[in-house]
């Protein structure tokens, strides 16, 4: 949805997915606005490409789940 909302625009989808993975113990979002999603968008892509590889890990997501939900 992030990426079809940002058709054409500078965006960057690592940074909007390592805000919406990274929270503290209790669920809260540590980066929870569009400013907090630009921040992040200014680290390196390396940097948030592991926080994406690490989200992916917890959350133990299957690439055949991901291939049914852009699916549906």
């Amino acid at each position: 949805m992030f990426c079809v909302a940002n058709q054409g625009k500078k965006s960057s989808w690592r940074a909007k997915l390592a805000s919406l993975l990274l929270c503290d113990a209790d669920g809260k979002r540590l980066f929870p606005t569009e400013a907090d999603v630009a921040k992040l968008g200014r680290k390196s892509a390396k940097a948030l490409h592991e926080i994406w590889q690490a989200g992916h890990k917890l959350l133990m997501i299957t690439d055949e789940e991901i291939e049914e939900l852009e699916k549906n």
